[in-house]
């Protein structure tokens, strides 16, 4: 059936999820929770699905809810990585023509067995080729040019300003009033 089973593990430290001053210090980062669902549902659609690994991936939708139980320890980065089960299951399948090319999901992401996230996500997948002629599209409608071009932005904002440590996790400028 559509059900599936993924385990993982959470880093203790991590260049980018771990950088951060202020309340969330010393805690997982719940995009960094996320990020496991996110390659966790990539695995089970090549996998299962017949996803062909050359494909490029449109995320649709990607939604994270903690559940009223995940709060205080559950979230607190221990003295060994945290071990991850994933429970995941379809809920929709996209097909054109028989042909299917993208899957609604839902993921429940605990920790050492304490419930931590549930995710669910729409995602389809496209030719790199596809994935380019659509992405530069929508830059283009808005005036930012193809996905290849370099930012304009020269200057990035303090770290502290956005609530990291490291300059080199800052991607955006300045604040300009």
């Amino acid at each position: 059936d559509n059900d599936f089973l993924v385990g993982g593990q959470l880093p203790r430290k991590h260049f980018f999820y771990n950088d951060h001053t202020g309340a969330p210090a010393g805690q997982y980062d719940p995009l960094l929770v996320m990020e496991a669902g996110r390659q966790a549902a990539m695995a089970v659609v090549h996998q299962f699905f017949g996803a062909p690994l050359e494909m490029a991936f449109q995320v649709r939708t990607f939604n994270g809810t903690r559940p009223p139980t995940a709060c205080g320890s559950t979230w607190e980065v221990g003295t060994v990585p945290a071990d991850l089960t994933m429970k995941v299951w379809t809920t929709r399948e996209h097909r054109k023509d028989d042909r299917l090319f993208g899957v609604d999901m839902v993921l429940d992401i605990a920790a050492d067995g304490r419930p931590l996230l549930t995710v669910d996500g729409s995602f389809s997948w496209v030719t790199r080729e596809q994935w380019a002629t659509a992405r530069t599209a929508y830059r283009t409608s808005f005036g930012l040019g193809g996905y290849t071009e370099a930012s304009p932005t020269t200057q990035r904002a303090q770290p502290a300003c956005v609530g990291r440590r490291d300059a080199d996790n800052v991607v955006i400028g300045p604040v300009v009033v």
